[in-house]
């Protein structure tokens, strides 16, 4: 792993917010993400708070690479964190789980002295009306379903779900 948090440029919540807005105003289509790291407060109670800084700025990171690089990114809580990831050859429900996927791998075998870890992810395709908001509580339900079925994974919000 190379860089630091300071390499990644985290925006304010609602910069974010008002960012993803701009774009789908603009008719850009893409994906929001929502991950957390999984079994947070058990790592903070067993590792301590420095130990889980840096885990949490390592998974900030390791996203941020799987994903290009280039990916707009904000902090939603203590463990908490999401991106948008803009419509294009690689922004499909597969491409997006096979990320998540390498994500998990690398967490899971830590160069150094950090122990293993995992992220839950949940995702949502923008539609034609869609919102920052709306797009982010549809992230949140699968993100979810994710943790209730075991972590360590992504669930994508796929219209046909709305009905259950």
């Amino acid at each position: 792993m190379t860089g630091t948090d300071r390499d990644i440029p985290l925006w304010e919540h609602r910069a974010f917010e008002q960012f993803v807005d701009a774009q789908l105003s603009a008719g850009c289509r893409g994906c929001f993400l929502i991950g957390d790291l999984d079994r947070s407060r058990e790592i903070l109670r067993i590792y301590g708070g420095d130990t889980w800084e840096a885990l949490f700025g390592q998974v900030r990171r390791t996203v941020y690479e799987a994903f290009g690089g280039e990916v707009p990114m904000s902090v939603y809580g203590r463990d908490v964190f999401a991106w948008w990831m803009p419509a294009g050859a690689e922004c499909d429900g597969g491409q997006i789980r096979y990320r998540i996927g390498v994500v998990n791998d690398r967490l899971l075998h830590p160069s150094g002295k950090l122990p293993p870890v995992t992220v839950s992810v949940g995702a949502a395709f923008a539609g034609e009306d869609a919102s920052c908001r709306e797009l982010g509580r549809k992230a949140r339900a699968m993100l979810g379903r994710v943790k209730e079925g075991g972590r360590c994974g992504c669930g994508i919000y796929e219209a046909a779900q709305k009905r259950r």
